[in-house]
């Protein structure tokens, strides 16, 4: 009965300190025209994403695009490397 209530105990633990790991946080960023006295600025100067974080990039004022380019990609454009 004891070791029972213990491996259930355990068992509670480990899900309660393993778990937060799976968890991805949510980030969003607003691309704004201005804020404050900057111009053409993200709402947040930096955050910090984990793997598996979602990053939401939210066009508030008109005129904002985001591109994300795998820098492997760019890195072999530049050197005029060809894979295929």
């Amino acid at each position: 009965m004891l070791k029972s209530k213990l491996t259930l105990l355990i068992s509670i633990v480990s899900v309660f300190l393993f778990s937060s790991h799976v968890i991805a946080a949510n980030h969003e960023l607003e691309m704004l025209n201005k804020l404050g006295k900057e111009r053409m600025v993200f709402s947040k100067k930096i955050i910090s994403i984990d793997l598996n974080d979602d990053v939401l990039w939210k066009s508030v004022d008109k005129g904002h695009n985001v591109i994300m380019y795998n820098l492997l990609e760019c890195l072999m454009v530049q050197k005029n490397i060809n894979l295929k």
